[in-house]
């Protein structure tokens, strides 16, 4: 009774759905989500920015003696963190995302990421 109060009711006359599926669920969505940015350049252009805002393809070390700079890198770090779980859904969703999104050109030539001419 007092998981039903905690959850407002939410699952009163129902299995509590267990962790595994709901984390299966989420990640579903979320590969939907990924789906559907890569499907068109606007997003395309979204993921190409988070990723480079993440830092995914830098790496950091402190100089020695330098402490300001160790805070920084732990920062730095959480960011990178942050778009390699991108990456993962990326290969999650469809294996071939990562490579598309890499070799879409369409913020240089105007194209549609097809490699033709708009």
């Amino acid at each position: 009774m007092r998981g039903a109060a905690m959850s407002g009711g939410i699952f009163e006359g129902g299995p509590v759905p267990q962790r595994e599926d709901v984390l299966r669920r989420q990640e579903a969505r979320l590969a939907a989500a990924v789906n559907g940015l890569m499907a068109g350049p606007e997003g395309r252009a979204f993921l190409r920015w988070l990723l480079a805002l993440c830092r995914c393809f830098e790496a950091e070390a402190p100089a020695p003696g330098a402490s300001p700079l160790a805070e920084r890198l732990l920062f730095a770090e959480g960011a990178r963190q942050v778009g390699m779980r991108l990456l993962r859904l990326l290969e999650a969703a469809d294996p071939a995302h990562f490579p598309n999104l890499l070799l879409t050109r369409e913020d240089d030539d105007g194209s549609d990421g097809s490699g033709k001419r708009a």
